[in-house]
């Protein structure tokens, strides 16, 4: 990707959805790379008259865009005192909406890179042990359609405890080839 939209949200609640949208600007030209590569780093200042001043600067690269959003318009003074009153009804439901989130992406993430490394590593994995991982990287795939984090977090501790199983046979495997590398 050579661009990253940035959106600017008024509110309490943690996320985007729930808030107010008051800014949008992209974050242009910058260097070729995977959605989720980029490091932008992304500064708040609010000035004595209230406009609020947003930048964007992609690390890599130091290209910065910035935009200016007028105090006139964002939120009221009570439109404020009801999204806190808000933010704090739902602040439990906000909490376990995070958690379930946080849990999916780092499962998704673990499928990734059992995948990854299934990929790698085909050639020095027995076949059972290779079969067995791409089984529970499976269930745990299937388990992310749903929303039941303990679930979830269930089958990525199994997937884990498999994968150790990997690292176990690659170690053996490079042991070995010392070995044999110490009887030349």
């Amino acid at each position: 990707q050579r661009a990253v939209t940035i959106e600017v949200f008024q509110g309490e609640r943690p996320m985007a959805k729930d808030n107010k949208k008051i800014g949008r600007f992209e974050l242009t030209d910058i260097p070729p790379a995977p959605s989720g590569i980029p490091q932008i780093e992304v500064s708040f200042h609010i000035n004595a008259d209230g406009i609020l001043s947003v930048s964007a600067k992609d690390k890599l690269s130091g290209k910065e865009q910035k935009i200016r959003i007028e105090a006139k318009s964002g939120l009221s003074n009570d439109d404020i005192k009801a999204k806190i009153s808000n933010a704090e009804k739902h602040q439990e439901e906000d909490k376990k909406k995070k958690e379930e989130i946080e849990t999916k992406n780092e499962a998704e993430a673990y499928v990734f890179y059992t995948e990854k490394a299934l990929a790698d590593y085909k050639d020095k994995l027995p076949a059972n042990i290779s079969s067995d991982i791409q089984s529970k990287a499976a269930k745990l795939k299937d388990t992310l359609k749903g929303t039941d984090i303990a679930t979830i977090k269930f089958a990525m501790n199994e997937l884990q405890e498999h994968m150790l199983k990997i690292y176990e046979e690659l170690q053996k495997a490079q042991e070995a080839e010392v070995i044999e590398d110490d009887k030349k």
